[in-house]
This record gives structure tokens, sequence and C-alpha cells, in this order.
């Protein structure tokens, strides 16, 4: 292989590796935005105390809170549930040796439901393969 193909191959396989051992980037994304608007409602509610004049802000900060800390709640799980299956996928592969078509079904029946949890975001990579 060229060395630019090597080099393409390197950077997808540790993309791989990242999404199996660290948090998802859209998780961190999640959380400052959780934390910044957090901070915003706290300096707001220091000056409501004084001066009652930010009361419709305030409600509308609750409100995006609520909404922010349901889709982390959902990211998460769904991070979580991707990263179940991937390792599941890895165990019956370093298994597969001693029944190949069996762990080869189970495999592609794991494969069928992270598909289906990742829809078109995956946060977890099993693989290199085109979506990276």
């Amino acid at each position: 292989l060229p060395d630019k193909a090597v080099s393409v191959l390197d950077t997808a396989a540790a993309r791989v590796a990242l999404t199996q051992n660290a948090q998802p980037v859209k998780l961190d994304q999640l959380k400052a935005q959780e934390h910044n608007l957090k901070l915003e409602q706290q300096i707001l509610e220091n000056e409501h105390r004084q001066i009652p004049i930010h009361h419709e802000r305030l409600e509308n900060l609750k409100s995006q809170l609520e909404s922010l800390q349901s889709e982390i709640q959902e990211t998460q799980e769904q991070w979580q549930k991707e990263l179940e299956l991937v390792r599941k996928i890895q165990e019956l592969e370093a298994q597969s040796h001693s029944n190949e078509s069996e762990a080869y079904d189970q495999i592609n029946l794991i494969r069928k439901d992270l598909a289906d949890i990742q829809g078109q975001q995956p946060l977890v990579f099993e693989r290199v393969n085109s979506q990276i």
C-alpha cells in the first residue's frame, strides 16, 4: 500500500479505538453546553434576587436545561448500549474459533442490533468501515 493509504487506514483505526475507549465528543459538547446554561442561570438568579427583571429568561433557561439534560441522558444510554454490543462482538470474535458458524450468526445478530441503535450517527465504531 502507498504511504498515504497506510496513513488513512492508521487514522481510521485510531478513531475506532478512540470511540471504544473515550466518552463521545457529542456527549462532551452537551455537557459543556449544560455547564454554560447552569452558569448563566446562577448569574441571573443572583441578579434576580437584587432586581427581579430576569424572570422570563430564567424560565427559558430552566426549560432549555430540562431538554438538554434529557438529551444527555439519552446520549449516555445510547453510548453505553453501543459500547456493550461492540464489546460482545469483540468477545465472540475472540472465541469464534471453537464454533465458527454459531459465533458468526450471533455476531451478525448483534451487528444488526448495533446498527439499529446507532442509526445515522454512531457513537462507538466496532471496526474500520466506510462510515469512518
